[in-house]
Order: structure tokens, then sequence, then C-alpha cells
């Protein structure tokens, strides 16, 4: 029974369709449009708020008061610091532009816990038309903008081109001279069968090289980690409510000593493992209760980067899971190859 050259047929046959097809191009254009749209803009008023502190004047301050606060999902690095301007005695509270420093793991923000200890004298920079409000952390870069920009822009450019090659008028074409041989799709399909195509081809391949070939990286170094022991603090499954469903991760804070200093952490594995179901973080967290003592792995070159589990075994592989989005790629280019050919 042959049936798959008829499904086919019939798929290619809906996709010539005008009407169908450029809805569905429609439809695609504009998610992309949209994503694009919003994060550029995003970035460019987060770059603009950077950038109004370039005249702030550089002041001498003194910290009276760091410390870290867990919001959840992030961690947050909050100061308190006395400055003296045009005269007066005035107090600051943000550590950046948005207030305090949030990282993903206690660790980042445990290094600027030590950097910015009680009793320091750094530099804050205060604005002179509000001399009430001032910042530590000044950041003028343009680097993560121009990261952004460089991928947003040429997706959002091309998304709404498309929307342009999708409904403009074309030209009827004159009577054929020879008996057709089968319909063929206007110009700038097999364009916008390339475009998104390669852009879920693309995304499906950098994230795929973020995950995890750093993971994997990781993980070999790690081998060469020394074994310390640790007292589990805290240890709960993390529920991320959704509109669908739930996600869930496991967060065990645990404490260590070296060399006669104590430190925190909180990294299970080398990849935030969230997934969908409850019943597996629980056992790990079963595992890990609060006052138990564990083996964590150290980087002897930074005591404050640790980990419980630095062999992640078959885990490890998850990180390849971003390459169906490059399969989702490759086949939209090849159907539009097929479509317009």
């Amino acid at each position: 029974m042959d049936n798959n050259p008829l499904a086919l047929d019939s798929v290619i046959s809906a996709l010539r369709n005008t009407t169908y097809r450029r809805l569905i191009l429609t439809f695609i254009c504009l998610v992309f449009g949209a994503f694009g749209l919003v994060f550029m803009v995003t970035s460019l008023n987060d770059y603009q708020q950077r950038l109004a502190t370039r005249h702030w004047v550089a002041t001498t301050c003194e910290i009276v008061e760091s410390s870290i606060a867990d919001d959840g999902w992030w961690y947050r690095f909050n100061v308190v610091f006395n400055y003296r301007f045009n005269g007066r005695d005035r107090t600051g509270r943000d550590f950046t532009h948005k207030g305090g420093l949030k990282k993903w793991r206690i660790d980042d923000v445990q290094r600027m816990l030590e950097q910015y200890p009680r009793g320091t004298s750094t530099t804050c920079y205060v604005n002179p038309l509000i001399p009430d409000e001032a910042l530590i952390l000044r950041d003028l870069s343009m680097h993560s903008l121009i990261k952004r920009l460089l991928l947003l822009l040429p997706l959002t450019i091309l998304s709404f081109r498309m929307l342009f090659v999708v409904w403009r008028h074309e030209q009827p074409e004159p009577p054929p001279t020879s008996p057709p041989t089968g319909g063929k799709a206007p110009r700038g399909t097999l364009a916008a069968f390339i475009i998104f195509g390669s852009v879920y081809l693309l995304a499906g391949l950098v994230f795929t090289c973020q995950n995890f070939e750093g993971t994997i990286l990781k993980q070999r170094a790690a081998r060469a980690w020394t074994p310390v022991k640790a007292v589990v603090r805290n240890s709960a499954v993390r529920v991320r409510p959704d509109q669908y469903c739930a996600t869930y991760t496991v967060a065990i804070s645990y404490c260590y000593q070296i060399d006669g200093r104590e430190y925190r952490g909180e990294r299970y594995a080398f990849r935030n493992d969230v997934g969908f179901s409850y019943d597996a973080k629980q056992q790990v967290v079963t595992a890990h209760r609060p006052g138990s003592t564990i083996r964590i792995y150290v980087n002897p070159a930074d005591p404050n980067d640790s980990v419980i589990v630095r062999d992640m075994g078959a885990a490890l592989y998850y990180g390849l899971l971003p390459l169906v989005f490059s399969v989702i790629g490759a086949l939209i280019i090849a159907l539009g190859i097929k479509v317009c050919r």
C-alpha cells in the first residue's frame, strides 16, 4: 500500500495554495518579528538606563552593610553604603542601575560579598542632579547590547521583510507557450523557507554548543577538584508554576570549610536540570536532608566554586535536545525546496 506519496502531495498542494501559504508564513513572520522587536526594545532601554549614568560623579563611599537575598529563582546581592556629596552625608542602596545585583548561582553573589564586605572603602557614582541617587557598579560597555542586536536585528528585519514578500502584488505572468507541467510557487516562497529554516537550524546549533559543550568541559575539569565534606543547610523541590504545567528543579544549599573559612554552595550539578517530574526531584531532596553530611567537590583555584554531582552520566546528553530545533530547521528547508521545485 503506497499512500505516503499521496499524503506528501496533499501537504504540498495545501502549501502551494496561496491563501494557506500566506496565512502560515504571515503567522511565522509576526511571531519572529514581534519576538525580535520586543527584546530589542528591552535591550535598548536597558542600555539607555546604563548610559544615563555616564556623567555621574565618582565619589568615595564606605560599605556599611552587604548581604545576599534569595528571590526564589535568583540570588540578589544587596548593599548599603554611605557617601558625602555637596557637603552632606548620604546613604545609597543601589549596587547597579536596577538595584541589587541578580545572579543565578549563589557562588557568584558570594564573590561580591567577599569583594564588598562591611567597612570597605570603594567608589560610587552619584547623580549630580539628584544627589540622593548613587550606585557602585556602573556598566557602560556595549558588549551585551551588540551580541543581542547581532542576533535580533537580522531576525526582525527579515521577518517583516518576508511579510512584504508574502503579500506583495504579483504581476500576472504571460500565458505559457507549452502545457504546464505543474504549479510553481511564487518568488520569495523558497527564500522564506530557507530563512526561517536557517533560524531554527542555527539556533539549535548555538544552544547545543552553549549547553552541552560548556557542561562537558566543566565536568572534565571537575575531575581534578578536591572532595570536601559539607553540611546540607536546606533542600527542597523548587516549583515554577506555569499557565499550562509546572516545572520542578532541585534546590540544595550547603556549607563547607576551606582553610578554616566557611563557604556556601547551592549547585547540585553543572546543568540546571529542570523537569516535569516532581517525584524524581523529591527523591534527590530526600537523599540530601538538612543537617546531613555529604561529599562535594571544590575547585582548588576558586573555593567558591563547588558542586555535589560532578559526573552527570547519561543525563549530560540531555544538553543535545536543542538539536531538535536544528532538525526542524533542516526539514523546513527541505520542504521548501520540495514545494518550490
